[in-house]
């Protein structure tokens, strides 16, 4: 007869005349036992058996008759909830969907257990251009030290307001904080407007202010040179601010692309980043102070802080004014880039374009505008003194990234940013006492750049955003962000004010300072018992990013206040607040 495998090993097949007397058990299933004639023939060894039988428990299982399923799919994602028989400690669950485009799959899968209902929130597929009525696929369980399960589940998906409840009796809240219904789309031609508004907008935000006012002695030597030249400024100073937009932008574009949750002014969440500008913002504000000047042979990196010297400073200028202006959000801006990351690639970048055209606009109007260069001051002596003031103002912003800096990383981070500084200080004072020397300036600039990349390469990881669960402020009590907390919160009937703020948001910081620790604002949230709890953003975190996400929301300050009633629409909030426009949200949860 034909030879079979066994173990590997080549046996033959016993014949009728050679059947075994007794059954010998071979991988948990009954074989037969060879004859006398076939003793030199190998067997499969005794461990194999084992392995065949954890081979086949790891095989996909249908579901136990005892488990519900049910999901949801909105514009975003899918909510998936699985009653199950019973929770083990630790469990986590992870989908394997059997058809392509539907969840992103390199996206993060966020689970929940609440007593014996496991949530399970999934990122839609941004290939799955149209709703689906019913999700299959395996169903993986993993409990610490056990082997993990898998099931062959097929779940059915209705609408946010037709997923069938759960008994009373086994009521839980959604693993992760409600979202309003998908709003209309919105016209290409509207987000556009609001990209143009909110870059304009953008010039008053406080993040901008060292830049723009260093810029502003860029501005009144132009306004008496002749028209071609300041025209030229111009538009080199807004083909930075183009070119700066698009990098972001196409990083931002492509990195989402991949699966990754990232959201506007993710490279302030880089501590080496953070370090490498604190470096180049202290340079300049030493230059500035004219502690040394910066030659040809630096390339004329001086000009960069004053923009007088060429095409190239107003182009540098308007990079540097990108990567300050990146931290905030003015109004319409967060619209814009919402609509935009939600878009392909190509309408991403005209959104990006017209974010980058609003921010050069009052500039570009100030030098094209023969009538408005007529209202600049005359240069003079003052400029002078106005300079060094604007070198101190750099400083300041070289201490705020730093306090930035010891939120991500702890005291270890500022120290290391401070040799950073002390290179680059070294670097100024060698210029300053040798500046004719060639083999100086090529000394000079090795250690700026030492300053600016050693320091980053000390940083080995971002501190966790272990913010403690309850933290003061003022005479409010707000709580670290979590979705199960939130859920939570919702389900027991209690209202909640949601924070998305970061350290490196100086409008948070405003938001946080004039408004939500005024009087009115504290004293009507304690009235009306509303659970403050804020989201901190400050270093990455995917859990804040795809929350941001359900509402059309890449950049902060965003806040949210959720009603007492689970099933209440959320109430979001604009990136600037006022005292009234808190209380009037509040009123509507009365």
């Amino acid at each position: 007869s034909a030879p079979a495998k066994v173990g590997g090993a080549a046996a033959a097949a016993p014949s009728p005349a050679d059947a075994p007397s007794a059954p010998a058990k071979v991988g948990g299933a009954a074989a037969a036992a060879p004859s006398p004639a076939d003793a030199d023939v190998p067997t499969a060894p005794a461990e194999v058996g084992p392995l065949f039988a954890a081979a086949e428990r790891a095989l996909p299982v249908p579901p136990p008759a005892s488990w519900r399923l049910e999901g949801v799919l909105d514009a975003s994602a899918f909510y998936l909830r699985i009653q199950l028989g019973e929770a083990e400690e630790g469990l986590r669950a992870h989908f394997v969907p059997l058809e392509r485009d539907q969840i992103e799959n390199a996206a993060a899968q966020q689970s929940s257990v609440t007593d014996s209902l496991l949530f399970l929130n999934l990122r839609r597929s941004e290939q799955l251009v149209k709703d689906i009525s019913r999700l299959r696929g395996l169903l993986v369980l993993e409990v610490p030290a056990r082997p993990p399960r898998s099931f062959v589940v097929d779940i059915q998906l209705g609408a946010a307001k037709e997923a069938a409840p759960l008994p009373k009796e086994k009521e839980a809240p959604v693993a992760g904080p409600a979202a309003p219904p998908p709003a209309a789309p919105l016209p290409l031609w509207t987000a556009l407007l609001f990209a143009l508004l909110g870059g304009s907008l953008l010039n008053l935000m406080p993040c901008v202010f060292p830049v723009l006012s260093i810029k502003a002695l860029g501005i009144v030597e132009l306004s008496v040179i002749d028209r071609k030249k300041a025209r030229g400024h111009a538009l080199a100073y807004t083909a930075g601010i183009l070119a700066s937009f698009w990098v972001l932008a196409g990083l931002l574009i492509a990195l989402r692309y991949t699966g990754q949750q990232i959201g506007w002014g993710f490279h302030l969440q880089s501590p080496r980043f953070l370090i490498g500008l604190c470096a180049l913002l202290f340079m300049l504000g030493l230059n500035l102070l004219g502690v040394f000047e910066i030659g040809i042979g630096l390339t004329q990196l001086g000009q960069v802080a004053v923009g007088r010297h060429g095409y190239a400073g107003a182009f540098a200028t308007g990079v540097l004014a990108t990567v300050v202006a990146t931290p905030c959000a003015a109004p319409f801006m967060g619209t814009a880039v919402g609509f935009a990351l939600s878009q392909p690639a190509a309408i991403a970048l005209l959104v990006f374009t017209l974010l980058g055209i609003g921010l050069a606009l009052p500039y570009v109007l100030l030098l094209w505008i023969p009538g408005l260069r007529r209202v600049l001051p005359r240069p003079g002596a003052w400029m002078e003194s106005f300079k060094e003031a604007m070198g101190f103002l750099l400083f300041a912003t070289v201490l705020w990234l730093a306090w930035v800096l010891g939120g991500q990383t702890g005291v270890d981070g500022v120290v290391a940013l401070l040799g950073g500084l002390l290179l680059v200080g070294v670097a100024g004072w060698m210029l300053h006492r040798w500046a004719e020397r060639r083999w100086v300036t090529v000394a000079a600039v090795a250690l700026m750049l030492a300053g600016a990349i050693i320091p980053g390469t000390q940083v080995a990881t971002v501190r966790s955003a272990a913010s403690p669960a309850v933290a003061a402020d003022g005479e409010l009590t707000w709580e670290s962000f979590s979705p199960a907390k939130l859920a939570a919160y919702q389900s027991s009937g209690k209202a909640v004010f949601l924070d998305f703020t970061a350290d490196w948001c100086v409008a948070c910081k405003v938001n946080e300072r004039v408004v939500l620790r005024s009087p009115a604002v504290q004293a009507r949230l304690r009235e009306l018992g509303v659970v403050t709890m804020k989201a901190d953003w400050t270093s990455y975190d995917p859990l804040i990013t795809q929350t941001l996400a359900k509402f059309g929301r890449h950049s902060i300050p965003f806040y949210v206040i959720y009603g007492r009633d689970p099933n209440s629409r959320p109430i979001p909030l604009s990136e600037l607040l006022s005292t009234g426009r808190v209380l009037g949200a509040l009123e509507q949860i009365r």
